[in-house]
């Protein structure tokens, strides 16, 4: 019989992987897919929820440049919430109807409102009338999550 040296041996029991192993490798490998999958369904929320908060904002801002425009858009002391079906007549009317559609339309269960306010009478010089644009949403993506947006401004 011929003599193995101890290297050898060592090498023979050492070569190739047991099932144990490459089970235990399968289990950490599937976790950290499954972490990677959960990553990813919270980054497409995230992303829907800034995607439907961008809207909301430009849509207000879009409203705040019509009043400036036209400040009989929403008389001082007056409330107007978002309703497409009704018609505007005059500039005023067409810019709060437009900009109903526009809610209604790009957030899902979408509502603005716009509170005119007026803050100060300077006589001669005029008034100054602070008006508040809110715009509400649900968040479908998050289960149906109130979201809202307000930006004020004083013209």
């Amino acid at each position: 019989m011929k003599a193995l040296h101890q290297g050898q041996v060592y090498r023979e029991r050492a070569s190739g992987f047991t099932l144990l192993e490459v089970l235990i490798a399968l289990v950490v490998l599937s976790i950290g897919l499954l972490g990677i999958a959960a990553l990813q369904g919270v980054g497409l929320r995230s992303s829907q929820g800034a995607y439907l908060t961008s809207q909301a904002s430009l849509l207000a801002y879009d409203m705040a440049d019509r009043i400036r425009a036209n400040p009989n858009t929403v008389a001082a002391g007056a409330t107007v919430t978002t309703d497409c079906t009704v018609p505007g007549t005059g500039l005023a009317g067409a810019d709060l109807q437009e900009w109903s559609c526009a809610v209604e339309t790009l957030l899902p269960s979408g509502v603005g409102r716009i509170d005119g306010v007026q803050v100060q009478d300077f006589g001669v010089i005029g008034t100054i009338t602070r008006y508040t644009i809110t715009i509400n949403w649900e968040d479908l993506q998050s289960g149906g999550t109130p979201w809202e947006y307000v930006l004020a401004i004083e013209i």
